[in-house]
């Protein structure tokens, strides 16, 4: 079981893509909207 540990506001639509950094520390999400 997966457990979010963080909630992420700023897409109206659903998400596409996610990304990480290589060290973990930034994170960037793309979506249609």
């Amino acid at each position: 079981m997966t457990i979010a540990c963080n909630l992420w506001r700023g897409h109206q639509g659903d998400v596409t893509s996610v990304a990480l950094s290589p060290d973990g520390n930034i994170i960037a999400s793309g979506s249609w909207d």
